[in-house]
């Protein structure tokens, strides 16, 4: 469980940098596709803690 935890931390931390740093630099279609790309990280993150609960 801490190595999920972690992961959602760093997913986390990922996330919020591109959103900052794009939505410094560019406009706002970008920051909706940085959304969008946050969202499916944090459901990669969800398969990946059931998968392995599943296997533990």
């Amino acid at each position: 469980m801490s190595m999920t935890m972690l992961l959602l931390l760093l997913m986390m931390m990922m996330g919020v940098m591109m959103m900052t740093t794009t939505g410094r630099r560019r406009r706002r279609t970008v920051v909706v596709l940085d959304q969008v790309v946050v969202v499916v990280v944090v459901v990669l993150v969800v398969v990946v803690e059931v998968v392995v609960v599943l296997v533990v």
